[in-house]
């Protein structure tokens, strides 16, 4: 969806696995805290804001943009996608935009590692709702095929690019 992604997600538990699975919760405005808390990184708190780079999926929709912005109304909209920011080829400093997108993963790593990072294992019948644009998230291995989440993606009218099919 590029930056047309939905604003909240929901994740609901039919059969939870017996073993592993849990989830990992890290929010995006205390990455962007702690990196610029650190005069040697604070430089990157801001071009995060500002810096386009490459965020495309592969097969989806082009998205050159920075890794933080805004909706219409104000609200924070961030992207966590390790393995898809890349510096944007026509930039004019390639190589401050990689070392952006590492401060930013690292710092990412860096608060999910926290022992302050809250987990959770859904159990069948439970149901997490996430700010898809503020909350980035991860999961434990799981042991059991069996395991079945349904994922339901909502776009709101306070999204970056309006609901699908709507304004």
């Amino acid at each position: 969806y590029g930056d047309h992604l939905p604003d909240y997600f929901l994740l609901a538990c039919h059969t939870a696995s017996p073993d592993g699975g849990e989830n990992f919760l890290v929010d995006g405005l205390k990455v962007l805290e702690l990196i610029d808390s650190d005069p040697a990184t604070s430089w990157a708190a801001a071009a995060l804001q500002s810096r386009k780079i490459d965020q495309t999926e592969v097969g989806k929709r082009p998205s050159i943009s920075s890794i933080v912005q805004a909706t219409p109304s104000g609200r924070v909209m961030m992207r966590h996608l390790p393995f898809l920011q890349l510096p944007w080829q026509q930039s004019d400093d390639i190589a401050r935009d990689a070392e952006m997108i590492s401060i930013f993963h690292e710092a990412t790593s860096k608060v999910a590692a926290s022992p302050d990072t809250p987990w959770l294992k859904l159990e069948a019948g439970d149901a997490l709702v996430l700010d898809n644009y503020r909350m980035f998230h991860g999961r434990a291995p799981y042991g059991n095929g069996d395991r079945l989440l349904w994922r339901q993606w909502v776009w709101t009218t306070e999204s970056k690019q309006g609901t699908p099919g709507g304004p």
